[in-house]
């Protein structure tokens, strides 16, 4: 979708223009000026712009001119609006910076056409400029020092890295030949270097030496690469600090001493000129790539700013130990706890740091503090739910004891059964008050969870409806758990509620069941499993997702994500405490619009499997006499639904589509009470057959 403006003074033109472009999902700003259509896109920023150039007032080529001086709007495409006979106009609209043309009364097809080519070639643009960009600022900002080589050898760019490893400013280095900041010794050979790499030599990384400002010799490998740069052949060269290789033996010695953790040695301005195995493994990047680098890379503006705090202040044996963040290759961040000191060799002073991952100590640290937030809000809802629950039986009970008492008809009688009504939607939270803090009584049986799923199955795609599909995924040969059956099914019909709240538009939702052995490493992150064989049943949605934030609140008690009025925010809770009080444990994973995930694991059971009713033997059918039409194309279902219906004492008309329900019901000479249809019917559906 793109933002388009159209300027034009006939507003049937503007009209027609933007009916046609909203159809296709572009959002459209209108102007009936030239005044106002500069304004308007000067406001919008738009994609691209309609003008028409004849206009009274400011016209059409004014505006051009005006967007075309003006840096934020110049760059944005225009397509003139014109007449037919009008090719003077169309010229002079190109001289003035148009980039296409449509001619009144435009034809649809190749409106929509040059719209696609102009946003097509914008994309381009944009893309060429973000990819100059980019590379301008690899240059310039990378930690490898980086110098660019004219045919003469003059020294035509060098990035910040440059000018500080040689130690001065710019301008000791543009415009002049890079070998006279050489060793007098080292500059033939990179003259006949710079030479062969220009002539098409394939030339390996060399050492020369480069003499500082203050006139120490720096050791450093150089890397030529030939690159074309605006036409004319130029040599990148890219230089690396090696004073490391001189003194290897100090390093070694320093690494040993700290071989457990991530070890970075840098000179006084923080270049790493050696680091451990562990620090590459650490940030990320390999060993090679660390040497060099700028220590201050491996931190966040913040954590710079830290780092150059402590640093005035580091004494000579004394090493400062700290938090903070470390920034990895990918640009992921992770807590590290950092010791670092000051020490001196040939009267040159060096740092060692030290860093140590705290990941897993912090998350474990989040899981406990998580763990005992939900223990003491679990004991305070058990408590309120008990005491609640001591009120509720005497007001339920002094309800059931009026109605006994008061007659069929009594006025009162209809207040005191609203009473128990209220009653016991209450009793009903206090019962899920009474699940989530694991409280209430259990009758666990070996189940088999794939059998739960199937007689549930039914009644999940009517809760459901027609615009979410069911898909179920059930490992043959399941293994036994033993669980309350009737609260296992009160979790997968409360994670499918909460997944069907989370697809308005329709989605899918998958139950999967598999046999998972949980490891140590999964039950220190859930403290109250233990490591084993496990079977999992798993609830995935392809609804809204879900943040951070309501992650970290999921399965509180009257937590909700929904709009008022939509859930009391207890399904979840109740999930959690059913799942917990039965020994298993429930994860979930969610990013927004990526849909949720809900991992319940509950421990395996060795036993024979205990049947679990099924969901017809828990209710009891009604009974009647009316006459009821039935319509339905499937024939199996239509004829399962007629036999249901007559043994409950109904009449049944069958029919097996729309047409013949119409039929059926003008040639039956008696009342129809009820009609019962399929929905998604061929011909005509069930809505249209309810309609006529």
């Amino acid at each position: 979708m793109a933002n388009i403006v159209i300027i034009d003074d006939e507003s049937g033109v503007r009209e027609i223009l933007s009916d046609t472009l909203a159809f296709y999902g572009h959002r459209v700003t209108q102007a009936s000026g030239g005044e106002e259509g500069l304004e308007a896109v000067r406001r919008e920023r738009p994609d691209l712009v309609f003008l028409d150039l004849r206009m009274p007032g400011m016209d059409g080529f004014r505006v051009l001119e005006a967007l075309r001086k003006e840096e934020a709007t110049q760059g944005i495409p225009v397509i003139v609006l014109t007449a037919l006979n009008d090719r003077a106009q169309m010229v002079e609209g190109f001289r003035r910076g148009a980039n296409d043309y449509i001619t009144k009364p435009f034809n649809r097809d190749e409106l929509l056409a040059r719209v696609d080519a102009q946003l097509r070639v914008q994309r381009l643009e944009r893309v060429i400029r973000e990819s100059e960009a980019r590379y301008r600022a690899l240059f310039e900002r990378s930690a490898d020092p980086m110098v660019l080589l004219d045919e003469t050898g003059l020294v035509v760019q060098a990035n910040d890295a440059a000018v500080s490893l040689v130690g001065s400013g710019p301008q000791r280095l543009l415009g002049m030949r890079l070998i006279e900041v050489l060793n007098p010794d080292d500059r033939d050979e990179f003259e006949a270097a710079v030479l062969g790499a220009f002539e098409g030599s394939q030339i390996p990384i060399f050492e020369t030496r480069l003499v500082l400002i203050e006139g120490r010799p720096l050791p450093v490998d150089v890397d030529l690469h030939p690159i074309e740069v605006e036409g004319r052949r130029h040599l990148l060269l890219h230089l690396r600090d090696i004073r490391w290789r001189r003194s290897a033996h100090v390093w070694s010695e320093m690494i040993l001493r700290y071989i457990g953790d991530a070890v970075f040695i840098t000179e006084g301005r923080g270049i790493i000129l050696l680091a451990s195995r562990s620090a590459a493994e650490l940030t990320g990047y390999p060993r090679d790539e660390l040497m060099g680098l700028d220590i201050a890379r491996l931190h966040p503006p913040e954590a710079v700013r830290q780092w150059q705090e402590i640093l005035p202040s580091l004494v000579e044996g004394e090493p400062r130990v700290y938090e903070g963040l470390l920034r990895q290759r990918d640009g992921r961040m992770i807590c590290v706890e950092w010791a670092i000191a000051l020490f001196f060799v040939d009267g040159e002073n060096y740092l060692i740091g030290v860093a140590r991952d705290l990941t897993e100590r912090k998350q474990l640290e989040e899981q406990l503090r998580q763990a005992q937030k939900m223990q003491a809000v679990g004991q305070l809802a058990g408590g309120i739910a008990h005491d609640f629950n001591n009120l509720l039986q005497v007001v339920l009970g002094y309800c059931e004891l009026l109605l006994v008492n008061l007659p069929q008809g009594e006025r009162m009688r209809g207040q005191v059964e609203e009473i128990r009504k209220a009653g016991d939607k209450a009793a009903s939270l206090t019962r899920q008050l009474l699940a989530f803090s694991r409280r209430q009584v259990l009758q666990p049986e070996v189940l088999d969870l794939n059998e739960v799923v199937l007689n549930m199955e039914q009644a999940l795609r009517r809760l459901l409806g027609e615009r979410i599909d069911l898909v179920t995924i059930l490992r043959p040969g399941l293994e036994r758990v033993k669980a309350d059956p009737v609260q296992i099914e009160q979790v997968i019909l409360n994670l499918t509620v909460n997944a069907r709240d989370a697809m308005p538009e329709g989605g899918r939702l998958t139950v999967e069941t598999e046999d998972v052995a949980l490891d140590e490493a999964y039950a220190r992150e859930h403290p109250s499993v233990r490591p084993g064989p496990h079977v999992m049943l798993a609830v995935a949605d392809t609804g809204a997702g879900m943040d951070a934030e309501a992650l970290s609140h999921l399965f509180e008690p009257f937590f909700t994500t929904k709009e008022q009025g939509r859930g009391t925010g207890l399904g979840l809770a109740t999930v959690y405490g059913i799942v917990t009080q039965s020994g298993g444990s429930i994860s979930v994973e969610s990013e927004p619009g990526e849909g949720s995930t809900f991992r319940v694991y509950l421990p395996r059971f060795e036993e024979e499997v205990q049947a679990v009713p099924s969901e017809a033997a828990l209710f009891r059918l009604p009974r009647g006499s009316e006459t009821i039409l039935l319509v339905d194309d499937e024939d199996a279902v239509r004829t399962l639904v007629c036999q249901m219906l007559q043994l409950c004492g109904y009449t049944v008309l069958e029919a097996s589509g729309g047409e013949e329900a119409l039929q059926v019901s003008e040639r039956y000479e008696g009342p129809i009470h009820l009609m019962v249809t399929d929905v998604m019917m061929p011909e005509m559906n069930g809505r249209e057959v309810a309609e006529r």
